[in-house]
C-alpha cells in the first residue's frame, strides 16, 4: 500500500471494458458503467495509509517572543500543551519564548475543516498557504477558530506560530469537519518533513541497460514436489525463460498489512471490514470491503514490516509463475503512498527472486496523472518523473534491447499528439520507453486515436463474464494486425460494496473462460486484474475469504500459458465457489434501515445466478458430488478440468470426489450460506482441498 500520504482523487473503481463489441453497450447503459473522475467524498482510500503513518510536526522553541535566538528543536506528536508556569522545553525559559510548528497535515474527508486554537497567549496558524486564525495578542485562554477547504488525502502544509509573555501558557490545536467530531489533530495526520513537491530527479544515462539476467538457484521451491497442487509445476527458471509473460496488476492501496498489528485488532479489521469503522462513513453498504488480504504475524521491532510483507507477497506470486506485478501508480508524489510502496517493493524483490519485475502502469484518472479533468502539463510532468527516477532501477520491466516498459491505465484519455510528445521528451532525456497502452474500452475502438503513436504493444481493462470472454479469443489477433504485442486482460470477479454494484460471473466460469480465450486467441502477454483490489474484489491473492482458489488456478493456466500445453494433472484436486447468501433481494432482504440501498448488477448480465460450483481438477473420471441443505446431488465427469454447479441454499456446503463409490476426496465449504442478512455480499467465497501456499 509503508506510506505516508495517499493521493485521494482516483477513481478507485474502475469501469470494466466489456469486449470487443461492447462500446455501444457500454455508452447506452451508463447506469452500469462509473464514470471516471475523482474518488467521492466519502471514498475512505486515505484511511488506510493514516493508522500507520504521520508522526507529528516539527516544533522549534525559541527563547524570545520573535522567534529569534537558536531553538531547542523537536518533533512534537501535536499541539496540545498546558504548560501553565513552567518550561515548555528544557533550555526554554518559562516565559517569553515563541514556538513554530511546521510540516503537513493530511485530511480524512473531502470537506470544509474547521480549525480551532486554544492558546495563552498569541497564536496564528496558516493551513496550505491560507492563514486562518491571527490572534497574536496578549490575553488568557481563549479560543479561536478558522476554516479551510481540504481534499481528502491530500497532504498540505501547516505552520502554527505560537508566542508566551507572562503567566499560564497553553497552546491547542483542534479540527472538526461535517464528518469528523471535533478532536485534537492526531499524530497520525501530522507530518513532520513537508515534502509535497518531487526533487528534480537527476537525469539518467543515455543508454538505459538491460535488466539482470536470472541468478540461480533462486531462493525458492524448484518445482512443486508437495501433493497439494494439481500439477507439478516446473521449475521457475523455466517458466521464466518463456517468452510469454503474466503479470498481476497491483494496487498499492491494500497491502498485506496497514500497520503491523494483529488481524483481530488491525486497520482492515477494525475499519475496512467494519460497517461502523472509520466512523461509520462506510455504513450506508455494510463496510469498504467484503474480505481482506491473507494476515501474517506482525514482523518484530527493528524489522521494515513493509519490506516484509511485500517479499511476502513476491514469494507468492513467483510460486504460481508470474513474471512480476503491474504495479498501478496513483501518484507521482515521492511522499504518496503509491510512491513508498513501490519503493519497498523494488527493495523486496532482490530478497526473494532477482528475475521478478515490477511493470510501470501509469494511471491517467489519477489526479497526479491528469486525471478528472487535468491538463496534459499535469499529465506530462508526471510521467517524465516517474520514468526519470525508475527507469534504470534493474528490477523495473525492460525489454531486451533495454527499452524500460510503460503502460498506461485509461490511455485513450490523452491524445496521440500527447503520447508522441511524452514518449519524445523522455528519450530527449536519455529514456527508450517499450510504450503499452491499456484502454479501459476495448482495444479495438480506441486504437486509432493512437495513430502515429510509436508503440510496443496494447492492452485492454477486459472483462468479468462468460459471455465477454469471446472477445479475449480475437483480441490477440487484432493488435498483431497492427504490429503490436497483446496484453490480455482476466480478472475473476468484480463487486464494488461502495458502489453498490456487482458483476455476475457465474461463480469461477467467467474466471476459467478468459484463461481459455486468451490462451486460444495467442496473446503473448497477460496482466491479472487485479492481485489485489479488494475494493473491486477482483484480486487473486491468498485473500480471508476467497482463499486460495483462484490464486492456484491463476497458476495452472500461467503454466499452460507458459508452455503451450496444458499442464496433466497429477492430482485429484476440487474447489469451490459460492456466495453467502442470494443477491435476489426478495429471496436474500438486506436490511435497508441500515444498507440503505440494494446492490444491482452491472457490466454483464443483469440477474445474479445463484449458484454453488464445485470445479475438480481430475487425474480419471469420477463423480462430483455436492451435499448442501438436505439434498445431494451428483454429476459424472471425465478427467480433466470439470465443472458441477447446484442451486444455492441454506446450509454450509460438501464437496465430494468418488470414483467406484468410495470417497477420494471430501471437505466442506469455510462458508455457511445463510440468506437471512443484515447487509448483502456480492463476493464469490471460494477455496479448496488443497493448496500450497509459500
Amino acid at each position: 500500500m509503508i506510506k505516508n500520504a495517499l493521493e485521494h482523487n482516483r477513481k478507485l473503481s474502475r469501469p470494466l471494458a466489456l469486449g470487443l463489441a461492447s462500446v455501444a453497450v457500454l455508452v447506452a447503459s451508463a447506469c452500469t458503467v462509473e464514470s471516471q473522475g475523482p474518488d467521492d467524498a466519502d471514498d475512505p482510500e486515505t484511511l488506510d495509509e493514516t493508522s500507520a503513518s504521520g508522526g507529528g510536526l516539527t516544533g522549534a522553541y525559541y527563547p524570545s517572543m520573535t522567534f529569534a535566538g537558536t531553538p531547542v528543536t523537536r518533533v512534537d506528536p501535536s499541539v496540545n500543551f498546558d504548560w501553565g508556569n513552567g518550561s515548555p522545553v528544557s533550555g526554554i525559559a518559562t516565559d517569553k519564548f515563541s514556538v513554530r510548528w511546521t510540516g503537513e497535515i493530511l485530511p480524512l474527508y473531502s470537506e470544509t475543516y474547521t480549525f480551532t486554537t486554544t492558546s495563552d497567549d498569541g497564536i496564528r496558524v496558516t493551513v496550505n498557504g491560507k492563514k486562518i486564525i491571527d490572534n497574536f495578542t496578549d490575553h488568557g485562554p481563549t479560543d479561536n477558530t478558522g476554516t479551510v477547504a481540504l481534499t481528502a488525502g491530500q497532504r498540505v502544509s501547516i505552520k502554527i506560530e505560537f508566542y508566551e509573555n507572562g503567566g499560564g501558557a497553553v497552546a491547542k490545536l483542534a479540527w472538526q469537519s461535517p464528518r469528523q467530531a471535533k478532536q485534537i489533530v492526531p499524530s497520525s495526520q501530522l507530518f513532520p518533513q513537508a515534502s509535497t513537491t518531487p526533487p528534480t530527479p537527476t537525469t539518467p544515462p543515455t543508454t538505459v541497460p538491460p535488466p539482470p539476467a536470472v541468478p540461480g538457484p533462486l531462493p525458492l521451491p524448484t518445482a512443486s514436489t508437495s501433493p497439494c497442487w494439481p500439477y507439478d509445476r516446473p521449475t521457475v527458471a523455466s517458466l521464466r525463460s518463456s517468452s510469454k509473460k503474466v503479470f498481476a496488476h497491483y494496487f498499492s492501496p491494500y497491502p498485506i498489512s496497514l500497520d503491523n498489528q494483529n488481524a483481530s485488532t488491525d486497520y482492515y479489521t477494525r475499519n475496512y471490514l467494519n460497517p461502523d469503522g472509520e466512523g461509520g462513513i462506510h455504513a450506508k453498504y455494510g463496510g469498504l470491503l467484503r474480505e481482506r488480504p491473507a494476515p501474517v504475524t506482525p514482523s518484530p521491532a527493528g524489522v521494515d514490516y513493509q519490506v516484509a510483507n511485500m517479499a511476502t507477497e513476491v514469494r507468492h506470486a513467483v510460486a504460481i509463475g508470474l513474471d512480476g506485478f503491474a504495479y498501478d501508480l496513483l501518484s507521482s508524489s515521492p511522499s504518496s503512498a503509491h510512491l513508498v510502496r513501490l519503493d519497498k517493493l523494488l527493495a523486496a524483490i532482490p530478497t526473494v527472486d532477482p528475475g521478478f519485475r515490477v511493470q510501470l502502469i501509469a494511471d491517467m484518472t489519477a489526479t497526479s496523472f491528469g486525471g478528472g479533468g487535468g491538463s496534459d502539463a499535469t499529465a506530462l510532468s508526471a510521467i517524465l518523473y516517474i520514468l526519470k527516477t525508475y527507469a534504470n532501477n534493474p528490477y523495473v520491466l525492460h525489454t531486451a534491447d533495454g527499452r524500460v516498459v510503460l503502460s498506461a491505465f485509461g490511455a485513450e484519455k490523452r491524445n496521440a499528439a500527447f503520447w508522441t510528445n511524452a514518449l519524445a521528451q523522455a528519450k530527449a532525456a536519455g529514456i527508450n520507453v517499450a510504450f503499452v497502452p491499456m484502454t479501459i474500452g476495448s482495444w479495438s475502438s480506441y486504437s486509432s486515436q493512437f495513430a502515429g503513436v510509436p508503440m510496443y504493444g496494447a492492452a485492454s481493462w477486459g472483462t468479468r463474464t462468460v459471455q465477454g470472454s469471446p472477445s479475449l479469443k480475437t483480441a490477440p489477433g487484432f493488435a498483431h494486425g497492427q504490429n503490436l504485442l497483446w496484453m490480455g486482460p482476466i480478472g475473476p470477479q468484480d463487486s464494488r460494496p461502495k458502489n453498490s454494484i456487482f458483476t455476475e460471473s457465474t461463480n469461477s466460469a467467467g474466471y476459467r473462460a478468459q484463461w481459455d480465450a486468451t490462451i486460444a486467441g495467442g496473446a503473448d502477454w497477460i496482466q491479472i486484474t487485479t492481485w489485489n483490489d479488494y475494493s473491486e474484489d477482483s484480486e487473486i491473492a491468498p485473500s480471508s475469504k476467497t482463499n486460495n482458489a483462484f490464486y492456484d488456478l491463476a497458476g495452472y493456466y500461467t503454466t499452460w500459458f507458459k508452455t503451450g500445453a496444458q499442464p496433466k494433472i497429477a492430482r485429484d484436486v476440487l474447489y469451490y465457489f459460492h456466495r453467502a447468501h442470494s443477491m435476489v433481494a426478495s429471496v436474500a432482504p438486506p436490511d435497508l434501515s441500515k444498507q440503505t440501498k440494494a446492490f444491482t448488477p452491472a457490466n454483464g448480465p443483469t440477474s445474479s445466478v445463484d449458484m454453488v460450483e464445485v470445479v475438480g481438477l481430475l487425474t480419471a473420471p469420477g463423480t462430483l458430488q455436492v451435499t448442501v441443505g438436505s439434498q445431494t446431488q451428483s454429476k459424472d465427469v471425465p478427467a480433466g478440468i470439470q465443472s458441477f454447479s447446484v442451486p444455492l441454499v441454506n446450509g454450509k456446503p460438501t464437496f465430494r470426489l468418488l470414483r467406484g463409490g468410495s470417497k477420494v476426496v471430501e471437505f466442506s465449504s469455510a462458508t455457511t450460506i445463510n440468506n437471512t442478512i443484515t447487509y448483502q455480499d456480492p463476493l464469490y467465497h471460494a477455496g479448496s482441498s488443497l493448496t500450497c501456499i509459500p
